[in-house]
């Protein structure tokens, strides 16, 4: 992978390996070359392929560096900085969080202890308290995350939670609702799963079915297709 001219790209950092990919690109766990300018430590750049993607994927790239660098929060990743290199890739550097994330928790704990073996209650309650901290504070500032997930809730070494994937996130005005729907159809609120406008209570409707999924260890709705998915959220059944 060639790296650009000068220490603002690729020769800051040293890859160490690929550690998640998909159609438009791939994730690489680095390090900082301290020798040409990069700062100490390991870091995630999540590498964007932006000649392939359409206008709408390549507005939710750009808008998640324009969200990332606004956002300082304990419990969000921490942004460091982004570049283009030569071969059309926007590069987003992130703060390494090696713990993984909350799917990846829940998996394992049903592959190891079967699906009765449930995480402390404390430790749920401190997940969920961490959460909603970091909504308060995007909330605050008139940002809807608008997909949060198992997956897009990174864990640190020593277990801090750190909300991710900011690409699809709205900024909003003191007057004006979301309306486009998006995000992951299991989590989705009941007045987005109906095209009616919605506003940061859809947020915390997601969080309180990924605490639900942490503590049960399940979907809080779950079927045998999308359809039958919006039917049961939106029955409350």
């Amino acid at each position: 992978m060639p790296a650009p001219d000068g220490p603002s790209g690729w020769d800051k950092y040293k890859q160490l390996s690929c550690i998640g990919s998909g159609a438009f690109g791939q994730v690489y766990l680095v390090e900082g070359n301290e020798s040409n300018g990069g700062r100490p430590g390991r870091f995630v750049i999540k590498r964007v392929h932006v000649k392939s993607l359409n206008q709408k994927e390549l507005k939710e790239a750009v808008n998640e560096v324009f969200i990332l660098r606004m956002l300082e929060h304990p419990n969000i990743v921490d942004y460091l900085d982004h570049f283009v290199d030569d071969e059309g890739y926007l590069n987003i550097v992130m703060e390494y969080c090696p713990g993984g994330d909350l799917n990846e928790m829940i998996t394992e704990r049903k592959r190891c202890g079967g699906e009765k073996d449930y995480f402390p209650e404390d430790q749920v309650v401190y997940i969920a308290f961490q959460l909603l901290q970091a909504l308060k504070y995007v909330h605050g500032i008139k940002i809807l995350h608008r997909d949060l997930k198992p997956g897009n809730v990174l864990l640190s070494h020593e277990g801090q939670v750190k909300i991710c994937d900011f690409g699809i996130s709205k900024r909003l005005t003191e007057t004006v609702h979301a309306r486009t729907v998006v995000g992951t159809p299991f989590y989705l609120a009941p007045e987005i799963c109906e095209s009616k406008p919605y506003g940061s209570p859809s947020d915390i409707w997601a969080v309180g079915c990924v605490i639900y999924e942490l503590a049960a260890l399940r979907r809080a709705f779950e079927a045998s297709n999308l359809l039958a998915v919006v039917r049961l959220i939106t029955s409350g059944e």
